[in-house]
């Protein structure tokens, strides 16, 4: 059995809105379990990612010049 949950930690990339770097608690949850041919994919979240400006952030939505993560 594998237990999916949800990781906290600090994020230290963290970019807001006036582009200032900052270090912030964040939550990765599990957002959506895909099966596909006996294959398992994980798609993930972070609570921040719709206030996070950084352009070295994979969850960061609202960085200039990337699209929103869809559909979630």
């Amino acid at each position: 059995m594998v237990s999916i949950q949800p990781a906290v930690g600090v994020c230290t990339g963290f970019v807001d809105s006036r582009g200032r770097r900052l270090r912030r608690s964040i939550v990765l949850a599990p957002i959506r379990i895909r099966v596909e041919g006996g294959e398992y994919t994980l798609s993930w979240m972070c609570n921040l990612a719709e206030e996070c400006h950084s352009d070295e952030c994979f969850y960061a939505k609202a960085k200039a010049g990337r699209p929103g993560v869809q559909g979630f």
